[in-house]
């Protein structure tokens, strides 16, 4: 791993040392230089970049000369400009009261530590420990990213090969099948679209069945497989009834297992869930991509009036909440109502979002950003049929689309 990069700037020499013995003490290599002065600092940051500066609020401009009381804020007010590299981290360390009243201002507008230095007790030290072992930790982060680059864009899984896969393969990605060694038993297809000029790597490929343990395990293979930068899962969901229409699409910016909990016996002698879920989010950046489509009504218009059979005589909306994943289809109302009892601002139930985040979350590194986009086919009651499957199979298909041709980062 590369080494942490510091420089300390401070005229008190005692002091400094002290910070020396800090830095020994982190998890991670280093390398330290010291500045006495102004003049010493702006020479070193413009030989280098430092990961960490150290700086004294009272600085001198040369040795021998007065003291400045805001020395160290003059310093930082100058870092960034002509010659001079900008630290990636900056922490001021300041033994005087005044100077750290005086500074705070020019420290907290950049979102910097100021830390009180006190050698009669230990707390300005566990801050600075704490603060460069951070560092570390994030530098490290990075450098094993950077030598795992992802190999993939896009990765979408389905859980049902018809509807929900054959709608993914009628976009227009220039479609092939792609054997994968070891893996007989699930079919991948390698597909591409352009976009400015670059070329967004697709795979695509559905579950041998559902429900979250199959989809947590296709999941898996294939982040370990293609390393995406996007996990997708598409398809069909049931949708609370007065909250979504038939043919929404339901993104899932919070999604958990409905069924995670303690199941007892109440007064009464019936069995209820005492409820343990622990949710998983989409990331603000999808969410934020999810947000502005949603409000493009044109787009989602074209989308429903381009479907050749039957849609409902709704228009087509997109709706960013919850998506809760359970074991079982549902076609009891009082099901979800349970549900609800526990979440009530519940969209819509399946059977494989919480998987496909999991296996996200849980997965090595480089770890793909999880997102599930599942349309609505029914309302999990009584009247529960296929008429609107093929058409919710080909609405979050589309959205997908759109949201990878116009809003994604690669």
């Amino acid at each position: 791993m590369n080494k942490i990069d510091i420089l300390i700037v401070d005229d008190n020499l005692k002091k400094a040392e002290k910070i020396v013995n800090i830095i020994r003490k982190c998890k991670y290599s280093f390398e330290h230089d010291m500045a006495v002065n102004i003049v010493q600092a702006k020479r070193a940051l413009k030989d280098k970049s430092y990961d960490l500066v150290i700086l004294d609020i009272q600085l001198p401009n040369r040795t021998g000369d007065k003291i400045k009381k805001d020395g160290g804020v003059e310093l930082l007010k100058s870092l960034g400009k002509g010659s001079l590299h900008h630290p990636t981290h900056i922490i001021g360390l300041s033994a005087y009261t005044e100077s750290i009243e005086e500074s705070l201002s020019s420290f907290t507008e950049k979102s910097l530590v100021l830390i009180q230095f006190d050698e009669t007790v230990d707390e300005w030290e566990k801050q600075l420990l704490e603060k460069i072992n951070q560092i570390g930790r994030s530098k490290s982060s990075k450098y094993r990213i950077e030598e795992m680059n992802y190999d993939y864009d896009i990765a979408i899984l389905c859980a049902l090969e018809d509807p929900e896969l054959k709608s993914i393969l009628r976009l227009d990605c220039q479609w092939e099948q792609l054997e994968v060694a070891n893996d007989n038993v699930s079919d991948y297809y390698r597909g591409t679209i352009e976009r400015d000029g670059e070329e967004i790597k697709i795979v695509a490929t559905s579950s041998p069945q559902m429900g979250m343990p199959a989809t947590s395990i296709m999941a898996t293979k294939l982040i370990a497989n293609f390393k995406p930068k996007y996990l997708v899962m598409t398809g069909i969901a049931a949708g609370v009834k007065g909250k979504v229409d038939l043919g929404d699409v339901i993104v899932a910016d919070n999604c958990w297992d409905y069924e995670s909990g303690k199941k007892v016996s109440n007064d009464d002698g019936k069995r209820e869930l005492l409820p343990d879920y622990k949710p998983l989010r989409l990331s603000s950046a999808l969410g934020a991509s999810v947000r502005r489509l949603s409000r493009k009504h044109d787009v989602l218009s074209n989308i429903r009036n381009d479907w050749q059979g039957q849609v409902p005589n709704t228009s087509l909306k997109i709706h960013l909440g919850d998506l809760a994943s359970g074991s079982s289809v549902v076609t009891d109302s009082e099901v979800v109502g349970e549900i609800q009892r526990h979440a009530r601002k519940l969209l819509g139930i399946e059977m494989e979002a919480y998987g496909v985040h999991l296996a996200a979350d849980l997965s090595t590194e480089p770890s793909p950003q999880a997102i599930v986009i599942k349309s609505v086919c029914d309302f999990a009651d009584s009247s529960k049929n296929d008429d609107y499957q093929s058409y919710a199979a080909y609405t979050s298909a589309r959205v997908l689309y759109y949201l990878a041709m116009n809003e994604w980062k690669y």
